[in-house]
């Protein structure tokens, strides 16, 4: 059986961490993905989520884009 190898690994932020990094509650963030303006996460298990961090850089990268048009 042949093993694949993982050139690119992902990168995983939990939901305090990303709260913390963006300065706002989990609960803004929870609300944020609940109407669709935030990445949703995966799924780890039954009750662990965590966001791809490159999910998150595209969106803050697209807001800040947002920003300047305005």
């Amino acid at each position: 059986m042949r093993r694949e190898r993982f050139t690119d690994p992902i990168e995983l932020m939990r939901l305090a961490e990303l709260a913390e990094k963006l300065g706002v509650s989990e609960w803004t963030i929870r609300r944020w993905v609940k109407a669709g303006h935030f990445p949703k996460p995966i799924e780890l298990s039954e009750q662990t989520k965590a966001w791809r961090r490159r999910d998150v850089e595209r969106w803050l990268h697209e807001r800040s884009a947002e920003a300047m048009d305005a």
